[in-house]
């Protein structure tokens, strides 16, 4: 891997794929927007000192059909202080214990588990059996010691992979026959050189299975919202499967996932041929059958994303705007990266969110970048009694409204569509205007 020299602040614009090098076309281009998870404090947000924003232009490549981010910002200025944690939300961390328990049902327990991306260590927790290896850049304090495992700071590359296997005293000599990567495979720019890495550190036999979003599921919701610059590639399975066969491995397999709005969980082995199963396979043809192909991706991004974002422009704000103008307060549940993206897009932020509530304490007392709506915890909803929350964090809005029954203000989910949950607050106004 030729490692990039970055000034501060700097970023390109690439315009070849970073799956095949083959050419690309611009699809679609949302607003800029400063680093999604580039938090500001009060000091920054009073100084009212200009941020620094980046293009979002959307390519697709004219040879293999792959979906991705042109422009790439300087990954030590996303990812050494990254405010997510695997660990933050109970129902990503139930699905981090019921994937980690899938993988050994299906392949027994491993004997050395690496988790490339292991931010908190909250998924390695659940391999107590097993000895494990995390990788992360971000400066982030694990949740607990690893009962038998380690942990390195740094971005994961052919190069380390080599050294872990040769040069460096982990018990890898032997390599991992387990390595997991999930939703990192679509934030780094050079994925041939992670491939390689994998590559280099598993074992003859083992899996590498990683979870990424799925473009289908990006579509079909209309998420543009998942378009920001820690998410370089927006994947689906055509232009994977071939990637890993001219590197000489095979994706053999992959399942549809709930999470993070609808992901693909991937399994790749060395060698180049492998069984398909059906629902591989169907996976396969249904891409082909909408249209992602390299010859009509770039038009079906257009469509369906492009064309779609007016329309909820429109509802969104018109109805956003309603609640305020009646002097209502309006709070966001969920300060997750995507937010800024809609916020940008939509052009609103402080003007209509009072205020934001999170789960991570990492974020409370911090500023979202560029529109500067305050975080803050989760009591915030029953101390400042908001008329309106308003489901920044849509992934989560099943698990996020049945916790809070008993919060009497109204919800409104924003994708795939707008959706308004009322409350007892709206229910009783309702009784006293009758």
């Amino acid at each position: 891997m030729t490692l990039r020299s970055w000034g501060p602040g700097t970023h390109f614009i690439r315009t070849t794929c970073r799956l095949c090098s083959g050419p690309t076309t611009l699809a679609l281009e949302l607003t800029p927007t400063p680093p999604a998870n580039e938090l500001r404090s009060r000091s920054f947000v009073e100084s009212e000192e200009p941020e620094e924003v980046f293009p979002l232009p959307v390519h697709t490549c004219d040879a293999c059909g792959h979906v991705q981010l042109a422009c790439v910002v300087d990954p030590e200025r996303l990812f050494r202080n990254y405010p997510y944690r695997s660990g933050a939300s109970p129902v990503f961390v139930e699905h981090l214990r019921e994937y980690a328990s899938d993988l050994v049902t299906r392949f027994g327990i491993p004997k050395f588990v690496v988790e490339i991306g292991s931010n908190d260590g909250t998924m390695l927790r659940f391999f107590a059996q097993t000895r494990t290896l995390g990788i992360d850049p971000a400066n982030i304090e694990t949740q607990g010691p690893f009962i038998r495992g380690f942990f390195i700071r740094g971005f994961f590359t052919s190069e380390m992979a080599h050294r872990l296997r040769y040069e460096q005293n982990y018990g890898l000599e032997n390599g991992a026959d387990l390595i997991i990567a999930n939703h990192v495979f679509a934030h780094a720019d050079d994925l041939e050189d992670i491939a390689l890495g994998v590559r280099e550190l598993l074992t003859d036999d083992g899996v590498f299975v990683f979870e990424v979003g799925y473009l289908v599921n990006v579509l079909r919701g209309t998420y543009f919202d998942t378009i920001y610059h820690e998410h370089l590639s927006y994947h689906h399975l055509g232009p994977l499967v071939r990637f890993f066969a001219r590197l000489g491995m095979c994706l053999y397999d992959a399942q549809a996932v709930d999470t993070q709005g609808g992901s693909i969980r991937c399994f790749v082995k060395k060698g180049r041929s492998g069984w398909w199963t059906d629902e591989f396979d169907s996976m396969l043809k249904y891409e082909e059958l909408i249209g992602l192909t390299p010859e009509t991706s770039g038009t079906l991004v257009k469509q369906m994303l492009g064309d779609k974002i007016e329309k909820v422009k429109t509802d969104l704000l018109s109805l956003l705007r309603t609640i305020k103008a009646e002097g209502h307060k309006i709070a966001g549940y969920g300060a997750p990266a995507k937010c800024v993206t809609l916020m940008h897009t939509l052009g609103f932020g402080n003007d209509i969110l009072d205020f934001i509530v999170d789960d991570s304490p990492v974020k409370h007392g911090m500023f979202t970048p560029g529109k500067h709506v305050e975080i803050l915890p989760v009591s915030s909803l029953y101390e400042r009694k908001p008329d309106y929350v308003l489901v920044l964090a849509w992934n989560f809005a099943e698990s996020i409204l049945a916790k809070h029954r008993g919060f009497d203000g109204s919800w409104i989910v924003p994708l795939p569509k707008v959706v308004t949950h009322f409350g007892k607050q709206h229910e009783l106004g309702e009784k006293a205007m009758r």
